[in-house]
């Protein structure tokens, strides 16, 4: 069975008409509508920023005020284009990850979690970003396997070491 191929015109035309027609406080369809939704887009893809890069962000950028022409039956470029820089930034991920992966964590490094982080400029930042949500996501998954499962069963010293908390048994 083939995939039936999207009419993505089509399908950006039926979104407007039901935008205009269903919402109970319409919304003008202009350039700030366009720059909300294109930052939507890109938290909604990307919310702990570790696929897009600043120059992926730059390349974009052109179309943050033009989605409302897109919407309105003007091109559809923007979407080619996310798909493309998307595609790009999953397998730079891929590829990070996997390298990351080959060494074992330092877990006397002490790392902070960001819930709110910025774009990064580049791959070594970025790379480095994967680094710290490695390790502050197994020390973490860690703490909680010994605070609620394996602490009744080990003295202070041996949750410290396994956790990196002191008083956790």
């Amino acid at each position: 069975y083939g995939q039936k191929v999207r009419n993505v015109k089509q399908e950006i035309a039926w979104l407007k008409n039901s935008l205009l027609q269903h919402n109970v406080e319409q919304k003008r369809i202009d350039d700030s509508f366009s720059a909300n939704l294109f930052d939507k887009i890109l938290d909604g893809l990307d919310p702990g920023r570790l696929y897009f890069t600043k120059d992926d962000l730059a390349f974009l950028q052109p179309y943050r005020t033009q989605l409302d022409e897109e919407i309105n039956g003007k091109g559809s470029a923007f979407l080619d284009r996310l798909k493309e820089r998307y595609k790009i930034g999953l397998q730079r991920s891929e590829r990070l990850i996997t390298t990351m992966l080959s060494s074992p964590l330092d877990w006397r490094k002490k790392e902070m979690y960001d819930p709110e982080p910025d774009w990064v400029a580049d791959e070594k930042e970025l790379s480095d970003r994967h680094r710290r949500e490695r390790a502050v996501g197994s020390r973490f998954r860690g703490r909680w396997l010994a605070v609620f499962v394996v602490s009744p069963a080990l003295d202070d010293a041996v949750a410290a070491e396994w956790t990196g908390v002191e008083g956790v048994a």
